[in-house]
């Protein structure tokens, strides 16, 4: 047998490995242990191909462990695995998709393989990190505005070496707008003068406390993307490794 299905559900999983619902049919939790005893199962009944509905991500941890048990798993619409019988129940659903399965009547919705599954979560996690970063250096601009020390007009870019070396300054205390100036790039278009003129404020302890707070924040994410490129890195050099190797083989 190598088409079963299975009834994906928010509390239990109904496999089906045949159309006898006393013997090919059975229950399972949604723990990781019973996906596993899940998996083995079908291994025990000699299956190769498994077939379920998209059930609002209910039956991505399913997919996960049997991608990574070696299974070819395919996943449907719900449109597509209607079952019109006057008595509906899970047992009939997962035989009725498992029918629908053996015939080829089930086309496929696009899923990821495991390594796929594994970086998504991560590279979307990565981009949040840098929207955040972004929205803290936003957050210094527009405080620094209420004292009128134009960072964001100074700079093209604050985050830029310069604009972070002035940011810093100004978090350990700098309030002089030519000092402030000398860390600008020496290539900047502006004049020196122009530039003290920008950065210097009406500064004020409070506007100098927010401005340590963000930078701060700005700096423990920049900390996290750290790790997060480091594990990417790995996880993209775990992957790769194999490919390379039988090419310079």
């Amino acid at each position: 047998m190598t088409a079963p299905a299975a009834r994906i559900g928010s509390k239990f999983h109904v496999v089906a490995v045949g159309d006898n619902t006393k013997t090919d049919v059975k229950e399972f939790g949604v723990s990781t242990k019973a996906l596993f005893e899940l998996a083995q199962f079908l291994k025990e009944n000699g299956i190769q191909h498994v077939a379920m509905e998209a059930t609002g991500g209910y039956e991505r941890p399913l997919v996960s462990v049997l991608q990574q048990e070696g299974f070819d798993v395919l996943v449907t619409a719900g449109a597509n695995t209607k079952n019109y019988r006057r008595f509906k129940s899970d047992v009939s659903d997962a035989i009725h998709i498992r029918t629908l399965h053996q015939l080829g009547l089930l086309p496929p919705i696009f899923i990821t393989d495991e390594f796929a599954t594994t970086i998504r979560p991560l590279v979307r996690m990565r981009q949040s990190l840098i929207e955040d970063g972004a929205d803290y250096i936003r957050r210094i601009q527009k405080t620094l505005r209420l004292i009128n020390v134009r960072l964001d007009a100074t700079l093209t870019d604050s985050t830029s070496v310069s604009g972070l070396a002035i940011i810093k300054a100004i978090c350990e205390g700098e309030e002089d707008g030519s000092k402030l100036a000398a860390l600008v790039d020496k290539h900047c278009k502006k004049t020196p003068a122009e530039l003290t003129q920008l950065l210097a404020g009406n500064w004020t302890p409070s506007v100098r406390l927010q401005v340590q707070s963000s930078y701060r924040l700005y700096q423990a994410v920049q900390a996290e993307m750290a790790q997060l490129d480091a594990e990417l890195d790995r996880l993209f050099t775990e992957h790769t490794a194999p490919a390379a190797r039988s090419t310079f083989a």
